[in-house]
């Protein structure tokens, strides 16, 4: 769904509140995180993607698809629009 949400809309310049229309609030004012699950096309799903969007002047400038690894302790960027 995420993939899709940058694919397909302009998130660039959204407010906070349409963010939180179409993605739910994730409690945090500048930075919002979206837990998107187990890491797709790995076979041990040890790693959660997350969907991380910034909004440092309450609009959105930027977000990324983010594999949150355990394991390594760190995150990689896998998608980004910006």
């Amino acid at each position: 769904m995420a993939r899709y949400l940058m694919d397909h809309y302009e998130l660039i310049g959204l407010t906070r509140k349409e963010v939180i229309a179409k993605l739910g609030d994730s409690g945090e004012e500048s930075r919002m995180l979206y837990d998107l699950g187990p890491e797709r096309g790995s076979m041990f799903k040890v790693d959660n993607d997350w969907l991380e969007i910034s909004l440092p002047a309450g609009k959105v400038a930027s977000g990324f698809i983010r594999i949150s690894s355990v394991s390594k302790g760190g995150s990689r960027e896998i998608a980004n629009f910006v």
